[in-house]
C-alpha cells in the first residue's frame, strides 16, 4: 500500500483514538493542557492560548500547513506528546483504531518502520506494552507477503547494546 497525500495526520489519528473528533471536545482537553502549560511559565504574562474552530477543522482534516505559534505549539507538544512537526506529518499506516490510544513509543517505532521499509504496515491495536500489534510485509513480486504477530516493548539503548525489561511470557497479552 503506497502512502498518498490523502494519509491522515498524526494529529487525526491520535484525536481519533481519544474520541476527540469534534472542536467541542478537543477545546476541554486543550484548554486543562493550556493551562497547565502557563503554570510552568512563570516569568511570562499569562496570555490565554486557544484554538478556534476553524483552525481545529484545518488540523483535523489535514488541510492546514505550516505550524503553530510558539504558545500553541508548547500545549500541543505537553497535550499530545508529540513536536508540531510530527503532528501535522503523515502518520504511520494503522490498520485497526486502537482500544487504548498508542503510546509515543510505539508511534516512533511505526514511523521508523515504515521509513525503512516502506512495502510493511504496522497495525498498533494495542496500548504500549499490552502486545496484539501486527506487521504486515508486503511481498511484491518476488514472494507472497505476510503477517506477524510482534510485542513492542521499550528498550534502553546503551552504546551497541539494548537492554529488555523481564517479562513474564504471557504477561499483557490479551486473552
Amino acid at each position: 500500500m503506497s502512502r498518498t497525500a490523502a494519509a491522515p495526520t498524526l494529529f487525526r489519528v491520535l484525536c481519533q483514538e481519544r474520541r476527540w473528533t469534534t472542536w467541542e471536545t478537543f477545546a476541554i482537553h486543550f484548554d486543562k493542557a493550556a493551562s497547565a502549560a502557563m503554570l510552568g511559565q512563570p516569568l511570562r504574562r499569562p496570555r490565554p492560548v486557544t484554538v478556534a474552530r476553524r483552525t481545529f477543522d484545518r488540523w483535523f482534516t489535514g488541510t492546514w500547513c505550516g505550524l503553530p505559534r510558539p504558545d500553541t505549539y508548547r500545549v500541543l507538544e505537553q497535550l499530545f506528546g508529540f513536536a508540531a512537526e510530527e503532528l501535522f506529518r503523515p502518520a504511520p499506516a494503522v490498520l485497526r483504531p486502537a482500544a487504548v490510544p498508542a503510546g509515543p513509543e510505539q508511534i516512533r517505532s511505526a514511523q521508523s518502520i515504515e521509513a525503512r521499509w516502506a512495502t510493511s504496515r504496522l497495525s498498533l491495536t494495542a496500548a504500549a506494552g499490552r502486545g496484539g500489534d501486527t506487521w504486515e510485509l508486503d511481498g511484491r513480486r518476488v514472494f507472497d507477503g505476510t503477517s506477524l504477530a510482534i510485542h513492542l516493548q521499550v528498550a534502553d539503548a546503551r552504546g551497541s547494546s539494548a537492554r529488555l525489561p523481564v517479562t513474564e511470557p504471557d504477561q499483557g497479552l490479551p486473552t
